[in-house]
C-alpha cells in the first residue's frame, strides 16, 4: 500500500531531471505569487497615502453643500434624497438617446473591447440576457481580430524597414538573417505610433471636452489599458450622440486603434521569437546536411586546445567534418575512429562551441543520421560437414 523510503529515493535517482523541473516550476510560481502580493500591498499603501485625505475633504464638502441647499429651499430629508436619485439617474441620458444606432454601436465596441466605462448599461431583462450572450461571443472574436490586425501591421512595418534598409541604411542591419524584424526596432516603432496617437487624441479631447491636458492623457491611457474606470467618458453632455456624429466616429476609431496598438506590442514578442524557431526548423527539414555554412553562421567550432574525450564531443566533430568529405562515408564507426586518430592535427584548428550551437548540432545529427544511405553485407555462415561431399 505504501512506498518504502528506499523506493522513493530510487525513483528520485531514476528521474532526477523531472523532479528538478517540477520543483523549479513550483518555486517560480511561489515566487511570483509572493511578488504579486507584495506589489498589491505596496499599491494599497501608496494609494491610501495619496487619496485618503482628499476623500475626506470631498465628503465634508458634500455634507456642507447638502445642508446649505436643504436650508435654502426648505427640502425635507426624504424629498432631498429623491431629488438626488433623479439627478444621478439622469446623468447617462445627458448625452442624448443612448440606444439609437450610433449609441448602440458605441456600447458594442466598449463591450467587446472589455473597457466597460459603465456610463450606459441595458435596463431590460431581455437586453441584459442578450448582453451576456453577445459578450461571450464578441470578446473572443474581438481579441482574435485585434491580434490578427496587429500582426498584419507588424508585417507592414517589416516591409517598410526592408525598403529603408535597402535604400537608406545599407550598412546598418535592421533585419535579422531569417528576414525578421529585430525586437528593438519593432518596439521603438510601436512605441512611437502609440505616442503619436495618444498625443493627437489628447489634444482633441482637450478641445472638445474642456478637459485638462493631464486628464485627457489620463483618459487615453486608461482606455489603452482597457481598464475603463468611467470617471472620464467623452461625448456625455449636450446630446452629442445626436448633434456631433463625426466626433462619435472619431472616438470609436480611437478606441479600436488603441486596442490594435496594444496587440501590436504583444505581437512584437511573437514576431521576434520566431527567428530562432524558424532557423532550427529550416535546418532540421533540410536533407542536404549543409553544415559548413550553418556552422559558420552560429559559430559552431571546437576549441584549439581541447581534445574530444566523450561521445558527445565526437558527434560534434563528426557533424562539422561531414561537409568536408566530398564522398559519403557510410561506415560511421570507422569514420569516428579516423577522426579520433586525427584529433591532434585537425580539430585543434577550430574554436570552442557554445551551448546553443551544440544543441542545434545534436538535433541535426539525430535527424539526418538515419536518412543517410548505408551499405551492408551479409557474411555466409560456414558450411557444415556433409559426409557425401567429402
Amino acid at each position: 500500500m505504501f512506498l518504502s523510503r528506499t523506493s522513493i529515493i530510487n525513483s528520485n535517482k531514476k528521474f532526477p531531471l523531472i523532479s528538478n523541473k517540477k520543483s523549479g516550476k513550483t518555486r517560480r510560481s511561489l515566487l511570483l505569487m509572493g511578488l504579486t502580493f507584495i506589489y498589491l500591498v505596496f499599491g494599497a499603501i501608496i494609494f491610501s497615502l495619496f487619496e485618503y485625505n482628499e476623500d475626506e475633504r470631498i465628503r465634508k464638502e458634500i455634507i456642507i453643500k447638502r445642508n446649505q441647499i436643504q436650508q435654502k429651499y426648505k427640502f425635507s430629508k426624504k424629498d432631498f434624497i429623491q431629488l438626488e436619485n433623479i439627478i444621478i439617474q439622469s446623468i447617462p441620458f445627458s448625452a442624448g438617446y443612448q440606444w439609437k444606432f450610433l449609441g448602440s454601436l458605441y456600447f458594442c465596441i466598449v463591450l467587446i473591447s472589455t473597457i466597460g466605462y459603465g456610463n450606459s448599461t441595458p435596463n431590460t431583462k431581455a437586453g441584459r440576457l442578450f448582453c451576456i450572450i453577445y459578450a461571450l461571443g464578441g470578446i473572443p472574436l474581438g481579441l482574435v481580430t485585434f491580434q490578427s490586425v496587429g500582426e498584419r501591421i507588424n508585417h507592414l512595418i517589416k516591409i517598410i524597414l526592408i525598403q529603408i534598409q535597402k535604400y537608406l541604411f545599407k550598412n546598418k542591419k535592421l533585419i535579422n538573417n531569417t528576414n525578421e524584424i529585430k525586437s528593438k526596432y519593432l518596439l521603438f516603432i510601436s512605441f512611437s505610433i502609440g505616442c503619436i496617437t495618444i498625443s493627437i487624441a489628447t489634444i482633441v479631447f482637450h478641445k472638445k471636452e474642456n478637459w485638462s491636458i493631464f486628464d485627457s492623457a489620463y483618459y487615453c491611457m486608461i482606455s489603452l489599458s482597457t481598464i475603463g474606470f468611467g470617471d472620464f467618458v467623452p461625448a456625455q453632455t449636450n446630446e452629442r450622440l445626436k448633434k456631433e456624429p463625426f466626433y462619435i466616429i472619431f472616438i470609436l476609431i480611437f478606441l479600436l486603434f488603441v486596442l490594435i496598438l496594444e496587440f501590436m506590442t504583444y505581437n512584437s514578442d511573437i514576431v521576434t521569437a520566431r527567428t530562432k524557431l524558424k532557423k532550427i526548423i529550416s535546418i532540421k527539414m533540410s536533407t542536404s546536411f549543409r553544415l559548413v555554412s550553418s556552422a559558420q553562421k552560429i559559430n559552431t567550432t571546437i576549441s584549439r586546445n581541447e581534445k574530444p574525450k566523450s561521445w558527445r564531443q565526437l558527434k560534434q566533430s563528426f557533424a562539422i567534418r561531414r561537409k568536408e568529405k566530398p564522398k559519403a562515408i557510410r561506415k560511421i564507426g570507422v569514420f569516428v575512429e579516423k577522426i579520433d586518430k586525427r584529433n591532434n592535427k585537425e580539430i585543434k584548428k577550430h574554436q570552442k562551441i557554445n551551448s546553443s550551437s551544440l544543441l542545434i548540432l545534436k538535433d541535426i545529427y539525430r535527424f539526418n543520421y538515419w536518412k543517410q544511405k548505408k551499405n551492408f553485407c551479409a557474411r555466409r555462415l560456414p558450411t557444415p560437414y556433409i559426409e557425401h561431399l567429402n
